[in-house]
């Protein structure tokens, strides 16, 4: 709701829960004619991370998108596994990058 009615003013369209396809991505941002895919998870463990990723990358290949946002909640994250797991993966097969996101949430 936040970013609905943050963007809505600048002319920006937005969607949750948008069809893919390949099943729903949380956010579909439209602005300037330009499409923009925000997924959300829950960080539990590297192998749910990695399935993210690929689910991420699904969906901005359905939307015709070059790259898309994976935003993951946790609880507490040191910089190590920040700089470790908060980075653009490049999908050389599909030329799809997916920038992962960390929201430190101090709860967990």
């Amino acid at each position: 709701m936040f970013l609905y009615n943050f963007l809505t003013p600048l002319k920006a369209d937005v969607w949750p829960e948008f069809p893919t396809g390949n099943g729903k991505i949380d956010i579909i941002i439209k602005y300037h004619n330009q499409i923009y895919g925000i997924e959300i998870k829950s960080f539990s463990n590297e192998n749910a991370f990695n399935k993210a990723i690929q689910q991420a990358a699904d969906y901005a290949r359905h939307l015709k998108i070059n790259s898309i946002a994976l935003v993951f909640f946790v609880g507490s994250i040191d910089d190590e596994s920040r700089q470790k797991y908060e980075t653009i993966h490049h999908n050389s097969e599909s030329g799809i990058d997916v920038e992962t996101i960390f929201i430190e949430s101090g709860y967990g």
